[in-house]
């Protein structure tokens, strides 16, 4: 299985990359590179930003779901 996050959406395999989902929304509007971090198959983390602030993403269901996590403010 592999997941491809790109500006605003996410997209997955289960053939080693043959076949893919269509690409789905996410809040995320510019992933970092590397950020996408994979807990088990039904959880993951992933940090972008959204309107030029660092934004946390969070799924607990494979990625069907995202959900924004509030960060703290910048001191």
């Amino acid at each position: 299985d592999w997941w491809w996050v790109g500006p605003g959406q996410w997209a997955s395999t289960r053939d080693g990359g043959t076949t893919w989902t269509t690409p789905a929304g996410i809040d995320v509007q510019q992933p970092l590179p590397g950020t996408l971090q994979i807990v088990d198959r039904l959880h993951a983390w992933l940090i972008g930003n959204l309107r030029s602030r660092s934004v946390l993403e969070a799924t607990a269901d494979g990625g069907r779901h995202w959900r924004l996590v509030p960060l703290p403010a910048r001191p």
